[in-house]
């Protein structure tokens, strides 16, 4: 959306960004890289986009990744980063916090180090960074050995929709099963004495003991040596855990062939999560789009595994739509107490869609069902129903009841809608405050009403210290997520910064005219002040009052003023 901000040349550009104007110095810099020829420092470029990024922890996010990555010219390095990443994460940037915290995990020297890692994938989760969720769960079960955390965070990560939670579930409830059966390892000499005797169920046994550290001291590579001496024995637990720990990077790096070979092994003999398992490395990983190949192990797996038959759904829909067959293998899923198909079923009731007829009752009980599971979304659109009245009055606290619920879940709807429901005191108490808390979470972790409620109280000044370039970036990504109520929010921002920017009263004209298209009344106003006063078109009161009457048409509270005078204007133009 670059091209409806307002432009300088470089002169201009240079004389802005001396003077201190961050998105003057983040211009410059990123046109200084651009233009370098090959061997020209690049000392002058990054000095300013360095300058820029202090006071904006976005910008400093978007450095931080351009150094890791080596992207826009800069020399490729973790330690250069991780400065930029801290910024970033103490501002509350929960994609900043997430990857600090995965890069202090992969260089672990200490307590302390694996404790900030926590802390920062904590704060990321809880800013809805769902990706977190399940480093969560690989630090309670990979560094920690704390297999009930691990599984609570994994299940987590399946609620909010993170792709490998379902794999990472499985691994989590297979190593429970083969801990619960080893039991207390009461003599560790006599075990390792009986698996050094070539016994196969003792060298499994020695093996586990070692992975996790029950009863010895833990060693994840001595552990897994000895789990691979099972393998070779034919031993059915043993080739599992095995698999999972190539799958799921378990004391190295991850090794999705040597997984694949061995779940596949697994699904042969019978066992139904091998298959899934199967099915899935070899559609996500091995095969990105492989969906044929993996779809015979889903079909294997589906009658007792429901992400099997979720997979299904998705794989078949892809490709060929939604069919009775599909819709099967979605109610089998749901009857199998996955969450995730049992809300995609509550919403294909409710709307009619996807092979089912609408059904508002049995909408309603999928997403009860939904709910009871904990599941985030379920709990955002449970808070909707109640705010408009789902053939009932609206109950508004029962709404904010619901997005709360949402809220902890780390949903980002629900914090948007909560925030609306603070800013406004509906349901709550008014809060300003608050409601900007929820709308900074909502709108980093991707909500487009979130994004519009922070950016309008930053161009209000409202709760918060007025920033109209702050709120134009958070306004872009509002409009960008299909909130057209932020095109007239734009305008008036650039609107407002005319007086003290070349080029913001145009481009507030452009964003003003992309609203009118899109019917937003705040657009229709500001479109018709423009015309009213001459500013960035030719003064007009007949189109201004046009446009004032279609902004009261929407619904607009502010227009009768603008109609009157844009009367007045009239009856006294020559």
């Amino acid at each position: 959306m670059d091209a409806d901000r307002p432009s300088d040349g470089e002169e201009s550009l240079e004389r802005r960004a001396r003077a201190g104007d961050p998105d003057a110095q983040w211009q410059l810099g990123c046109l200084r890289l651009a233009d370098r020829d090959e061997g020209e420092p690049i000392e002058a470029g990054f000095r300013w986009l360095a300058s820029a990024a202090q006071r904006s922890p976005e910008r400093a996010e978007r450095l931080a990744m351009w150094i890791l990555h080596g992207e826009m010219g800069l020399s490729a390095s973790t330690d250069a980063a991780i400065p930029w990443l801290r910024q970033a994460a103490a501002a509350g940037r929960g994609p900043a916090q997430r990857l600090l915290g995965v890069l202090l995990l992969r260089e672990i020297d200490g307590p302390a180090r694996i404790a900030e890692a926590e802390r920062l994938l904590r704060r990321a989760a809880a800013g809805g960074v769902d990706q977190a969720v399940l480093d969560l769960a690989a630090v309670a079960w990979l560094v920690r050995s704390d297999l009930r955390r691990a599984e609570r965070f994994a299940r987590l990560a399946l609620l909010r929709g993170v792709p490998d939670a379902p794999l990472f579930l499985e691994g989590m409830r297979h190593r429970r099963r083969v801990r619960a059966a080893l039991g207390r390892v009461v003599d560790p000499r006599r075990l390792a004495a009986d698996a050094a005797s070539g016994d196969p169920d003792a060298v499994f046994r020695w093996g586990l003991a070692r992975l996790d550290g029950i009863g010895v001291e833990r060693n994840a590579e001595a552990g897994l040596a000895w789990i691979e001496r099972a393998v070779e024995a034919k031993h059915s637990d043993a080739r599992l855990v095995r698999a999972f720990a190539h799958a799921l990077a378990e004391g190295g790096p991850s090794d999705d062939p040597a997984a694949y070979a061995l779940f596949a092994a697994a699904a042969r003999a019978g066992d139904a999560v091998a298959a899934f398992a199967a099915g899935w490395i070899r559609e996500t990983r091995l095969r990105p789009g492989g969906f044929a190949r993996a779809r015979t192990w889903y079909e294997r797996a589906a009658a007792t595994v429901p992400w099997a038959a979720f997979a299904l759904v998705s794989g078949i829909e892809r490709s060929l739509g939604s069919s009775p067959v599909t819709v099967a293998h979605l109610r089998r899923a749901g009857a199998l107490s996955d969450p995730r198909a049992q809300f995609e079923l509550c919403m294909r009731a409710y709307g009619g869609y996807g092979g089912l007829p609408e059904d508002r009752a049995l909408a309603l009980e999928f997403l009860r069902r939904a709910r009871a599971q904990g599941m985030p979304s379920a709990h955002a659109f449970s808070g909707l129903l109640a705010e408009v009245g789902n053939g009932d009055a609206p109950d508004l606290e029962r709404a904010v009841a619901h997005y709360r619920d949402g809220v902890k879940g780390g949903n980002p709807v629900a914090m948007g809608r909560l925030g609306e429901c603070c800013w406004d005191g509906r349901g709550t108490p008014k809060d300003r405050r608050a409601a900007i808390r929820w709308f900074r979470r909502g709108a980093a972790a991707g909500d487009p009403v979130a994004a519009l409620g922070l950016g309008r109280a930053l161009c209000l000044g409202e709760g918060v210290r007025r920033d109209r370039l702050e709120a134009v970036r958070w306004l872009e990504q509002a409009a960008s997520g299909g909130q057209n109520r932020a095109y007239g929010w734009i305008g008036r921002c650039w609107f407002e910064e005319g007086e003290d920017r070349p080029g913001a009263i145009p481009a507030s004209v452009r964003w003003f005219r992309r609203g009118v298209a899109a019917g937003d009344p705040e657009s229709e106003v500001g479109l018709a002040v423009c015309h009213l006063l001459g500013a960035g078109v030719r003064r007009s009161p007949r189109k201004a009052l046009e446009l004032f009457r279609l902004a009261k048409s929407h619904g607009h509270g502010g227009a009768d003023r603008g109609i009157e005078a844009a009367e007045r204007a009239s009856r006294s133009r020559p």
